[in-house]
């Protein structure tokens, strides 16, 4: 049995599609917002000094802005994972189209280039 694996090319362009959706829709920002509202929950839980009143009326917010955030990084991720699996689908069949190990490598150095020469183009 002969499985269609991806070519050079697509892998490419399917990785460097998806480090523009990655740096484009700012998912590294988001992350700093997960982290940063993670801290604050954290140290109004663990304060003393806060009264509870105060804690059920800021932890909402900040668990609102968790979930958004959380969500937009969901969708990205889903975003780039489309990015990889459309050209498998309009390729042939899906179940007959795999990932190799090798793919994934090679994915994982083209993404790791580009982001090279993308920080010394615009820096």
């Amino acid at each position: 049995m002969h499985l269609n694996t991806f070519s050079h090319l697509e892998i490419i362009i399917c990785s460097i599609l998806s480090m523009e959706v990655f740096f484009r829709l700012n998912c590294t920002n988001i992350f700093f917002t997960i982290k940063k509202v993670s801290l604050k929950v954290g140290k109004i839980l663990s304060s003393k000094y806060i009264s509870d009143h105060w804690k059920e009326i800021v932890l909402p917010h900040y668990a609102s802005i968790l979930f958004f955030s959380s969500f937009k990084i969901l969708l990205i991720f889903l975003i780039i994972i489309l990015i990889f699996f459309l050209p498998a689908y309009f390729k042939n069949n899906m179940r007959n189209n795999f990932i190799t190990m090798l793919e994934i490598f090679e994915s994982i150095a083209i993404c790791f280039f580009y982001f090279k020469v993308r920080k010394f183009y615009i820096e």
